[in-house]
């Protein structure tokens, strides 16, 4: 079926669904194939549930003219996001970033709500699934999108970028994410800067941190609007005894009050900064951006501040890398309270600088003489470190908790999400 007629039938559903466990009415269902899954298993069962048409790959299982036929279901998912894309009127803000990206569309979706129908990724749906679903829900009387883009392989923003033709384009920061599917960092920044170059083929602009001297660098062709720029758009930190990111900034012709955010580590203020940018662009007014910065509460396990009754709990266990981590314990060593605890799950896909990297992390942590307790075998075969304090999974930690309470510390939970150091919280 040519995409056009694919298409035509797109717009007589609800939506797009790709889990059986989750279908709307008269949605399209399509049947995606991965190392462990076969979808088209389950079209038959989307049809009873409810959706409309199904697109499968498996001619044996198309047994009525509900089942679409296609070649592929997941590059004809692409491509009927791109042909929908291409369709909409209105501008779309790509965001990529190996730190800070999921952070930093919150705010800046936030921001835009106030005044826009705004469309944005949903969670951290950022991939070659997650961008074709994002871009499918958009509707013609959105104002504006929002859409993330993650890569953990080289080439992969290029990709997207082509799905999602993006008018306007923000890169958080490139950082030491991913190593494993990159292979180098220069890999890394070759990816990430396609984002730039699709955002000039549509003669539109760039948001860059002036502060970041790489993507300062990386950006010089293009049409740029900066912040964190001390002649524009300055943000300046307010030291807090909380860990909250408090902050104020200023223009040549405003100066905010005091924002009191419910972000944890002051590492946030870029990100933050970031949305406060794009939010004036898009000429909101500045009460309004500082009344959203103000309101806005972190989920998701993303820099979530508990107070347990027994500890007070930073959790940021939904990804880890070298340069979040060290960002992160950076900010943790400046929090007011000598009673402190890191509590550190590994670093996944950083291939073969894994080791040495875990390591730097084990070498900051005795340094700066910080409590700690370690979890995942990567930690564990670093060097430096007492064997004592390090425990081969996070159930094994919960069970020495359990005998062992913790109490009255501030502790940081910081790991990748596989380590899933988010079930620790209720026992501390």
């Amino acid at each position: 079926m040519k995409i056009e007629a694919l298409y035509q039938k797109f717009n007589q559903c609800s939506g797009i669904n790709t889990d059986t466990r989750n279908i709307d009415k008269d949605s399209m269902f399509f049947a995606l194939k991965g190392p462990s899954f076969n979808a088209n298993l389950f079209a038959a069962e989307a049809l009873k549930k409810g959706s409309k048409f199904v697109v499968v790959d498996d001619p044996d299982v198309a047994i009525s003219d509900q089942f679409i036929l296609v070649k592929d279901s997941l590059s004809t998912l692409q491509e009927l996001s791109k042909y929908h894309r291409n369709k909409l009127s209105i501008p779309i803000v790509g965001i990529t970033g190996s730190n800070g990206k999921t952070t930093t569309k919150e705010l800046i979706n936030e921001i835009l709500s106030t005044q826009y129908k705004v469309a944005a990724t949903k969670g951290n749906l950022n991939n070659h699934i997650g961008v074709p679903l994002t871009l499918l829900r958009i509707n013609h009387d959105d104002d504006l999108a929002i859409v993330e883009m993650g890569a953990n392989h080289e080439g992969e923003i290029g990709f997207l970028c082509d799905l999602c033709n993006p008018d306007y384009g923000l890169i958080t920061n490139i950082g030491k994410a991913h190593l494993e599917g990159f292979g180098s960092l220069d890999k890394i920044i070759s990816t990430k800067i396609a984002l730039y170059d699709s955002v000039k083929q549509n003669n539109g602009l760039v948001f860059i941190n002036r502060s970041d001297q790489l993507l300062t660098e990386l950006s010089l062709e293009n049409n740029c609007t900066y912040y964190l720029d001390k002649e524009g758009l300055n943000g300046k930190l307010i030291e807090n005894k909380t860990g909250a990111m408090n902050f104020e900034y200023s223009t040549s012709d405003y100066q905010s009050p005091q924002i009191k955010t419910h972000l944890i580590g002051n590492y946030n203020l870029e990100n933050a900064m970031a949305a406060v940018a794009i939010g004036i662009h898009f000429k909101i007014d500045h009460k309004i951006i500082v009344s959203a910065l103000k309101t806005y509460q972190p989920k998701n396990n993303r820099s979530q501040w508990f107070e347990t009754g027994k500890n007070d709990v930073i959790l940021d266990a939904y990804n880890a890398n070298p340069t979040s981590t060290l960002v992160a314990l950076e900010h943790f060593l400046s929090i007011n309270n000598e009673n402190k605890l890191a509590i550190l799950g590994d670093m996944l896909e950083l291939g073969e600088s894994a080791s040495e990297e875990h390591q730097r992390i084990v070498d900051f942590i005795v340094k700066n003489k910080i409590n700690y307790l370690f979890v995942g075998p990567i930690y564990a075969s670093c060097k430096n470190l007492e064997a004592s304090n390090s425990y081969s999974d996070t159930d094994e930690l919960i069970t020495f908790i359990k005998g062992n309470p913790i109490k009255h510390r501030t502790i940081i939970l910081k790991g990748s999400r596989g380590i899933e150091l988010e079930k620790l919280v209720k026992y501390l």
